[in-house]
């Protein structure tokens, strides 16, 4: 009955041990961060499935840093477009951040 009663809590606690089916995903990648401070210039490149836009949250920053020396995976819900660069350059746009989770 010992050996039963062990087996059946080690078995609890192992599966409380498993990956949650539940946690969150990545959706995009941080892949480097712009210093220079001039219009559509400052901020973080951010690449979701095949586009690139731009982020100047700081909220970016707190979460992620400002060292990017390799991609840096993330899960990414954005807000409203905030301003549009598309007459410069690079022609990207910038947007808002309602959440961002650094994925480990």
């Amino acid at each position: 009955m010992k050996t039963i009663l062990t087996t059946f809590i080690l078995m609890i606690m192992l599966s409380s041990c498993e990956e949650n089916d539940n946690k969150t995903k990545t959706n995009a990648e941080i892949i480097k961060f712009h210093a220079e401070k001039c219009m559509c210039c400052w901020g973080w490149d951010v690449k979701i499935g095949n586009d690139t836009i731009r982020i100047d949250d700081t909220i970016v920053g707190e979460t992620i840093g400002y060292a990017i020396e390799k991609p840096i995976p993330v899960y990414i819900e954005l807000g409203d477009k905030e301003e549009s660069c598309s007459s410069y350059p690079m022609n990207m746009d910038f947007y808002k951040i309602k959440k961002i989770e650094k994925i480990n």
